[in-house]
């Protein structure tokens, strides 16, 4: 077989090990040098897009588009009726042309729902349905009973009073005599503690509510702080207050 012959026998063997690629068939010097370059892209693991299709949203009305967009997706949401395949969400810019809207007034309903657990951002990858959703916490199970003490009573008490001395003992460290460091667990560094602002404080609130703090409080607890609880379930919840 001839030289050239040759040649033409090696270049068409690489051609066929090369199918399926990029093959380059470089002669030097009459050596034959195959390199390969990949033409077939590799497969990356895809999450399917969630569709908002149910979100309609209300120009008219009193509510913030932004609050309408949170609100309907959180409520799909919990209704679990979504594909669980489907956990991505789609990005603010394909959403806000989807549905007519500027991509701030998505993307304030995404931080919302991102605040609250409902969605989780990833680095690199955007943004998907929380693994466990706020509701889900909300509907669990009621812890079971606590177990029964087995020890007798006679050193259930024992262990109570061994407890109540050695906790007397520790308040008493440092009463009445000079400054000291104590490292007891329990004790709070009381020289601390900002008594000036305290006072200012308690003068301030004593000149607003007057004898009304004096008076037994509700078992309920106090009204304002009933009140605050009540709107934030209300406004982040959407819970019937």
């Amino acid at each position: 077989m001839s030289c050239a012959a040759s040649e033409n026998y090696a270049a068409s063997h690489l051609e066929k090990a090369f199918s399926g690629c990029e093959s380059r068939i470089v002669k030097m010097n009459g050596a034959i040098y195959g390199r390969t370059v990949s033409s077939v892209p590799k497969r990356r693991r895809r999450c399917l897009v969630m569709s908002f299709e149910m979100v309609r949203l209300d120009r008219a009305s009193s509510e913030p588009l932004y609050q309408q967009l949170y609100r309907q997706i959180r409520e799909e949401l919990e209704s679990g009726s979504f594909d669980s395949s489907a956990s991505r969400v789609p990005s603010s810019r394909v959403l806000a042309a989807t549905l007519g809207i500027s991509r701030p007034t998505v993307n304030q309903a995404f931080l919302k729902l991102l605040e609250e657990g409902y969605l989780q951002a990833r680095k690199r990858s955007g943004i998907f349905v929380a693994d466990h959703l706020p509701a889900s916490f909300l509907k669990a199970a009621r812890p079971a009973s606590t177990v029964r003490n087995e020890h007798s009573p006679r050193v259930a008490r024992r262990v109570t009073r061994m407890t109540d001395c050695r906790s007397g003992r520790q308040l008493d460290v440092g009463v009445g005599g000079p400054p000291t460091v104590t490292l007891i667990a329990g004790l709070p560094a009381v020289d601390e503690f900002p008594i000036a602002v305290w006072e200012r404080l308690r003068e301030q609130v004593l000149a607003k509510k007057g004898a009304h703090l004096l008076r037994y409080a509700s078992s309920r607890g106090e009204i304002e702080l009933r009140k605050a609880i009540a709107a934030y379930l209300c406004d982040f919840r959407g819970a019937n207050c």
